[in-house]
């Protein structure tokens, strides 16, 4: 798009997805790339871009590589690593916990950003997070635990999330159309 428009101005940020909502309400920001918002968000449209699948990150050493058949369950006496109470993923995972009967994940340490960084904090220790697939060849030592989807579902649609009745530019609709060409 630079090419394309050398008089172009934009402005990048990187934040977590409830962040960039609120930028976004509050028509600081055009348009967005992040997980597809609740149902019950109102004012926002949604255009899928591609789906992918979080997984429970774990140390290559931790026991819970080893066990059979892992279960939620398996997990709940263990230690995370998680974003704050008012993030949807953390959300998520609370209540497929509460929703088994289980006690909320024991939180080790809580952020309020996102960063592959933070995933250095989890070599060495017992500790568990859930991470993107795109975390998995950045860091050595790190795998993923086999966790059936059915014990929890972290699948999810990423797209443009733009506000409905808003005026969108013609540079905003250019950058969504290249992002749907580079992920077709």
């Amino acid at each position: 798009m630079l090419k394309e428009r050398p008089a172009a101005r934009l402005r990048l940020r990187r934040r977590l997805a409830r962040d960039l909502v609120d930028l976004l309400v509050e028509g600081e920001l055009d348009l967005i790339v992040a997980p597809e918002p609740p149902p019950d968000a109102n004012g926002l449209s949604f255009v899928e871009l591609f789906r992918d699948s979080l997984s429970v990150l774990a140390d290559e050493s931790h026991p819970l590589h080893r066990k059979r058949n892992l279960r939620l369950a398996d997990l709940a006496d263990q230690e995370w690593l998680l974003p704050g109470p008012t993030i949807p993923l953390r959300q998520q995972v609370d209540s497929v916990f509460a929703r088994q009967g289980l006690a909320a994940p024991k939180l080790r340490v809580e952020t309020d950003f996102g960063s592959t960084s933070l995933l250095h904090l989890l070599r060495g220790t017992a500790m568990l997070c859930v991470a993107g697939t795109e975390s998995f060849d950045t860091l050595e030592g790190l795998r993923a635990l086999n966790l059936d989807t059915n014990e929890l579902d972290l699948r999810r649609h990423i797209g443009v999330v733009f506000r409905k009745e808003a005026y969108l530019s013609p540079l905003a609709q250019r950058a969504m159309a290249l992002l749907q060409e580079w992920t077709n």
